[in-house]
Order: structure tokens, then C-alpha cells, then sequence
């Protein structure tokens, strides 16, 4: 069986902030037999990869997710809202599977769609539109083109006033769980998303049926917490999803 961890929204910036030292810790903790590792989106608080250029306050935390790959881990990662084209680094020093927006896997016999979800949601198209924007081939070559230094200031300035006016702390949204509930239709047995920042689960009614699906595992929907608050994050283990929450004596947790 296949043991897995998703995580989504960790907001990295410094290497001193808590947040980023626990996760530095809880990556050396993984267990021995760990198989993925899916990273749904905002995993940086602004990233974008350069062909050269490495932002100095990040090498701690893709040493640690280099030597998870030299392990034999397989890295996933779904681009989120703040991050901007992964770059060389993750596709060749890590071969990190990556996406923009959505990814499909099998683990076992699940199929699970794997989403940030920040384009799920039926709200805020001004900012998917601003974000798919930035997302494409002229953003990506004005992003390469201004200086790193200057570019990292203001996307820590337009996150914080994203955080401040609380544009992703409000719960999942019912056009998500909507979205999610079509791709579980059209054969995913899990939805997992991040974004939202809020650690929910929902079982997912699929009317074609006449009735709920009770199989443990299947057709449910789990939007992540976030490790930048809460270090919560989803396990899968056995053939079951479980919750966690990462504290100092986890560490050692088979």
C-alpha cells in the first residue's frame, strides 16, 4: 500500500519564521516508507523560477525536499495563486510532477483530483483573472525579465494586503464543493484542495446513484488546513485518509 502527504498553504517567507522551521522539521521526520508527497499551492509565499536565480531565503527548505527526492520520494506539487511557473529546479533537480491548476493520480486503486482550488471558486474572477494572467507566456516574461529583488518586495506587499483584507480565510465555498462533487462524478473516488485554509471533509451525494457512498476512503472531499497556522495537514495511510496536526512531539511518530 502507498503512504502519502498532502499539504497545502504553508505561505513560506523566512527560514526564521516558525512556521518555516517546523516544517523544516517535520520533513526530516517523515517516516522511512513514505511514497509521495503532494504539495497543493502556496507552499511559498511568493515564488517564482528563475533560470539562475534562487531566492536565498528558500534554500533551506529545497535542501530538505532535495534530500526527500534522493530518498526515493516522489514530489507533486499543483501551482497555488502564489506561485508563478515552478522553474528548472523543481523539474530537474527535483523531477518534481507538477501542474498549474489541477492533477490527477492513483494511489492504490484511488483516483484522486488534486487542486490549490483558488480557480474552483466562483467568487473573486477578477483575481483569477489577474492570477491566469501572470500565469501565462507574457507574465512569465515580464516576471523574468524584472529584477528578483524587486519583484519579491511587491508580491510580499500584495500578499499582505490579501491577508488583511482576509480574501482566503472565509470557508470553502459552495461552488467548490459543487466543482469538486462534478469531478468525483466523472470518476475520482477523493477531491483534495487547498486555498480555502480551512480544514473541512464532506461526503459527496451523487444523485445518478440514488444514495450516499459509505465506502471508507471514496467520493469525499477534503480541503486542507493550512500549515502556516494550523500545521495541519492530510495523511494517507493503509487505505485511509486521516487528519493530522504536526506539534514537537509528532516528531518521532512512526
Amino acid at each position: 500500500m502507498s503512504r502519502a502527504v498532502f499539504l497545502a498553504d504553508a505561505h513560506l517567507v523566512r527560514p526564521a519564521d516558525p512556521a518555516y522551521g517546523d516544517l523544516l522539521t517535520f520533513f526530516a521526520a517523515l517516516p522511512a516508507d513514505l511514497g509521495h508527497l503532494f504539495i497543493l499551492g502556496d507552499f511559498f509565499d511568493f515564488w517564482f523560477g528563475y533560470e539562475t536565480v534562487v531566492d536565498v531565503d528558500c534554500i533551506p527548505v529545497l535542501q530538505a525536499l532535495a534530500g526527500l527526492a534522493d530518498r526515493g520520494v516522489r514530489l507533486w506539487f499543483v501551482e497555488g495563486n502564489h506561485e508563478f511557473h515552478l522553474g528548472p529546479f523543481f523539474t530537474r533537480r527535483l523531477g518534481t510532477h507538477h501542474q498549474q491548476r489541477e492533477l490527477f493520480v492513483t494511489l492504490d486503486d484511488l483516483h484522486i483530483y488534486l487542486a490549490h482550488g483558488d480557480h474552483l471558486a466562483t467568487a473573486g474572477r477578477l483575481h483569477s483573472l489577474w492570477t491566469a494572467l501572470l500565469k501565462g507566456p507574457a507574465g512569465r516574461a515580464i516576471l523574468s525579465l524584472a529584477p528578483p529583488a524587486l519583484t519579491k518586495k511587491i508580491a510580499r506587499c500584495l500578499s499582505a494586503a490579501s491577508r488583511k483584507a482576509g480574501g482566503e480565510s472565509r470557508g470553502v465555498p459552495e461552488a467548490v464543493w459543487e466543482a469538486a462533487g462534478a469531478k468525483i462524478a466523472a470518476g475520482a473516488d477523493a477531491a483534495i484542495i487547498g486555498h480555502f485554509h480551512r480544514q473541512e471533509e464532506r461526503e459527496i451525494d451523487l444523485p445518478q446513484y440514488g444514495r450516499k457512498i459509505f465506502r471508507p476512503c471514496r467520493r469525499r472531499m477534503y480541503a486542507l488546513g493550512d500549515w502556516a497556522t494550523d500545521r495541519t495537514y492530510l495523511e494517507y495511510r493503509d487505505g485511509a485518509f486521516t487528519w493530522r496536526r504536526w506539534t514537537e512531539d509528532c516528531r518521532h511518530r512512526p
